[in-house]
């Protein structure tokens, strides 16, 4: 309550109209920290309001850690 100034935390998801620049969300099916379906609601949402700043890149056989620390050919060619 104190941070937020009420019960429930900030709603990104309502703001998605502001959003004016590109936004790129990596997907991993094998990443057990952040679910698939839970980075592409927030894909949808941006697309939804502003479809031509909404990319997503879904890439198999990694792990949350390997977005973080690790490198492979796929992920530097889309950075």
């Amino acid at each position: 309550m104190k941070v937020y100034g009420t019960e429930k935390p900030f709603s990104y998801q309502k703001n998605y109209g502001m959003v004016d620049i590109p936004i790129h969300y990596f997907i991993s099916l094998d990443d057990h920290l952040i679910r698939a379906d839970d980075v592409l609601e927030h894909y949808n949402i941006l697309k939804s309001h502003s479809p031509e700043l909404a990319r997503v890149k879904v890439f198999k056989g990694l792990s949350h850690v390997d977005f973080n620390y690790g490198y492979t050919e796929a992920m530097a060619k889309e950075l």
